[in-house]
């Protein structure tokens, strides 16, 4: 056990899940959940060639966003090394 003040190291998230979980999120290296809330279209739309109708529920995936090139300047490719802390 650490006495205290102790400074905490990226290591220690091992037996820290819910730090790592936080830490890996504002890194933009995992999200919370994999889909943005759902939508709904107010009126008829035209979206790189195709229709969407009126009061169509639409789901944004975010997962795809952010690991696509064409929808982010800075994609993530992989499974990134998260630099020590």
């Amino acid at each position: 056990m650490p006495t205290f003040p102790y400074c905490y190291r990226f290591g220690d998230t091992e037996d820290l899940p819910y730090l790592r979980a936080v830490i890996l999120e504002v890194m933009g290296l995992q999200y919370v959940a994999p889909l943005a809330a759902v939508r709904k279209t107010m009126e008829q739309a035209n979206l790189e060639g195709y229709t969407i109708p009126k009061d169509t529920v639409v789901v944004l995936n975010l997962w795809n966003i952010f690991h696509d090139e064409r929808y982010s300047s800075t994609p993530v490719h992989g499974k990134q090394q998260i630099p020590p802390v």
